[in-house]
This record gives C-alpha cells, structure tokens and sequence, in this order.
C-alpha cells in the first residue's frame, strides 16, 4: 500500500509547528516572567530529564523472566518512562508539560496500556513477546555441526577469553 503524497513531508510539518509553538512561548514566558527565571526553569526541567534517565539507567529490567506481568507491559512502562525523561530533557515549555501530563499516575496508566496493545499487536510473534523462544542453558548450548551428528559444542562463554 503506497502512502499518500503529502505523507511524507507531515511529520516535518508538525515538527515544524511544535518548534514555532515552543520557540513563541518561550519568547511570551520571557516577557512575562523574566528571561533569567524562563532559563533557570528550563535547565531545572532537564536536570530533572537527566536524573529520570540515570534511574531508569540503574533500574533492573522491566518484566523479566521471573516477573508476573507480561512482557508487552514491561517494555510498555519503559518506553513511557523513557518518553517522559526524554521530554524533561528536550529544551521547551511544552515538551515538560507532556512530560508532567506522563507522569501523572492516570494518564500514565493509560498511555501505558495503549503501549501495551499496541506492542501485543505489532510484536506478538517475536520471541520473549509471546512467540516461541527457545531458553537454554550454556551446557545445552551446540553448534549447527552438533545437530547433524557431530559430537562438538560450543564453548561456553566463560571460556572463549572475550569476557576477560
């Protein structure tokens, strides 16, 4: 299926408006409350972007193999934490407003959910997202030739000298 003509430039476009729309709204908070205050609440904004990224830097994995939930809800609340420290991070009024809009428990349950249907609609055969994943052990690991009747495996990968 062949997208539309103008399909392709519509991204740039709004790209394009939300920055006009940033860039305006910085130049009325600036006038209104002062540039000195308008800059210090943006640096604040990405500071909090950058704290919020070293967490989830430090955080274990989302939705494990010995985690309850599924795996689309793990992969779902990382990207919507990402997307949120993201929008702290990037410069603009508008983007920290998106960015306190995910972080509201309500809203960020719902957008979360949306993420999840979407990611067990567009990920549901691959491996570890419900498909079939085979897990195995170092000790079962074997090369190709081991399947066709050869009795060799593959070294274990504390033994190859790569992890030194």
């Amino acid at each position: 299926m062949q997208k539309p003509a103008g399909a392709a430039r519509r991204p740039m476009r709004w790209f394009t408006i939300w920055l006009v729309a940033e860039i305006v709204l910085f130049v009325v908070l600036s006038e209104w409350f002062g540039f000195g205050r308008v800059l210090v609440a943006q640096i604040a904004s990405s500071l909090i972007g950058v704290a919020l990224f070293r967490r989830l830097a430090r955080a274990p994995a989302i939705g494990g193999p010995q985690s309850p939930q599924p795996p689309e809800a793990g992969a779902a609340k990382a990207v919507g934490s990402g997307l949120s420290a993201l929008l702290f991070t990037m410069p603009g009024f508008l983007s920290t407003l998106a960015a306190l809009l995910l972080s509201v428990p309500f809203v960020s349950r719902r957008f979360h959910l949306r993420l999840e249907r979407w990611f067990r609609r567009n990920f549901s055969q691959a491996p570890g997202f419900g498909g079939r994943a085979v897990d195995l052990d170092t000790a079962e690991w074997r090369s190709e030739q081991a399947d066709v009747g050869a009795s060799t495996s593959l070294p274990r990968p504390e033994h190859t000298g790569y992890l030194r």
